[in-house]
């Protein structure tokens, strides 16, 4: 028979669990990601994530992709610059340089012209992702463009702060049940 506790146990954990998966599928990440292409007059617009641990930086949500389905190492991509600096980084012409754009383009088969991706940080702290917008209709990305998805940015960062939370819990939880489990077998050796 299963201690009370570990039940009770079970249950915060499927309840986190249910918490983090709601926030992972926000309606405002998702609002943005069908929104942000038509008011910046692009293709498509992601947001990617960085584990704080690993430095892989992660495709949360996107235009015509799968969560999770890309990632990239922080020091290799232009997102992971970008949160590395904390700055906004522009490109255009990209579809003739080589970088981790031009790997993932080629996966997905598109191709990537031009490149807007900002920052997703509190004023006074660390980036904990960013977002990207790719290929502009019409020229390039300008300033306009920037500060539009700079805002979006700033909306976005109280979701993204949750996920982080709710995911931390789950972690701390999982590894309060590894410890518990440990001690069980332990106190049965005795």
């Amino acid at each position: 028979m299963q201690d009370p506790a570990l039940d009770a146990s079970d249950a915060v954990v499927t309840n986190l669990e249910q918490r983090w998966n709601s926030v992972r599928n926000n309606d405002l990440i998702n609002l943005a990601m069908h929104v942000i292409p038509s008011l910046l007059g692009a293709d498509r617009c992601s947001l990617f994530l960085i584990q704080p641990e690993t430095q892989d930086v992660w495709l949360e949500a996107g235009t015509g992709v799968k969560s999770r389905q890309i990632t990239v190492g922080v020091h290799a991509s232009m997102v992971g610059d970008c949160i590395l600096k904390g700055r906004s980084i522009r490109r255009d012409n990209l579809q003739s340089s080589e970088g981790a754009h031009q790997t993932i383009a080629n996966q997905q088969n598109y191709l990537v012209s031009t490149a807007l991706t900002v920052p997703i940080r509190p004023e006074d702290g660390v980036a904990v992702g960013a977002l990207q917008a790719l290929n502009k209709h019409q020229g390039c990305f300008d300033d306009r463009d920037e500060e539009k998805l700079t805002a979006i940015a700033r909306l976005m960062l109280p979701s993204i702060r949750t996920m982080y939370e709710n995911r931390d819990l789950v972690s701390r939880i999982r590894q309060l049940e590894t410890e518990i489990e440990t001690l069980k077998s332990l106190q049965a050796t005795r």
